[in-house]
């Protein structure tokens, strides 16, 4: 996150584009990105011994040797993208295979995708899309979601929680839906969901110049 660059988030409609014009060794990268939030070089690193299941359930292991914070670590996964790497292996690949055998592509092979997807690689806020993004969208979809910060913390990895709050890309909609569900505690306003059919947001907090102006009538006569 120390390298300068402005990202974002992609929507889940934007992420579901990229895997969707992606061939499938760069959909699993962009998977171990978008879903276990996995940076270049531990997607790089990733053999096919770090991934198990226990229980029923798909894990990851980062060894502390490729870890950014240099401590081994379990990572729980999505069961699609278990399937997804399960589809992926070969069955001659060993425990100490590489699983992106072909390598995790550079920025003009993902600036190739996403230009396929319909995606902007960088918008008119100078705010970029590269395979750190994915990690950034990862961090995002999970606060969506409604983990703690400090839980973020742990699923990041991260040492320091103020770097986990610089990943944090909020979505306009989820924050107007926040601020709708701020609990009322008085009578002001109507009860009603906001009707948005007219094209406003809710009440006019500034009057109209039609109504300013019949008001400073009204008051000169007066």
């Amino acid at each position: 996150m120390g390298d300068g660059l402005s990202r974002r988030a992609l929507t889940p409609d934007e992420a579901r584009s990229l895997l969707d014009v992606a061939p499938q060794h760069r959909r699993i990268v962009y998977m171990l990105a978008l879903y276990a939030g996995l940076r270049r070089n531990e997607i790089a690193s990733l053999t096919w011994g770090d991934c198990s299941t226990r229980d029923g359930v798909a894990w990851l292991r980062l060894p502390a040797t490729v870890a950014k914070n240099a401590k081994v670590s379990d990572h729980r996964i999505p069961d699609f993208l278990a399937y997804a790497l399960l589809e992926y292996r070969r069955s001659h690949c060993s425990e100490t295979s590489v699983v992106i055998r072909e390598g995790v592509p550079r920025v003009p092979t993902l600036r190739g995708d996403l230009s396929r997807a319909g995606i902007l690689f960088e918008d008119e806020k100078s705010q970029r899309v590269d395979l750190h993004a994915l990690r950034h969208t990862y961090i995002t979809w999970l606060a969506q979601t409604g983990v703690m910060l400090r839980e973020l913390q742990a699923l990041a990895r991260h040492s320091d929680i103020r770097t986990t709050s610089r990943y944090l890309h909020p979505s306009q909609d989820r924050t107007h839906e926040a601020i709708d569900k701020l609990p009322r505690l008085s009578g002001e306003g109507p009860v009603t969901p906001r009707d948005t059919s007219d094209g406003h947001k809710g009440p006019q907090l500034v009057p109209s110049c039609h109504n300013q102006s019949k008001r400073s009538r009204e008051t000169e006569n007066t």
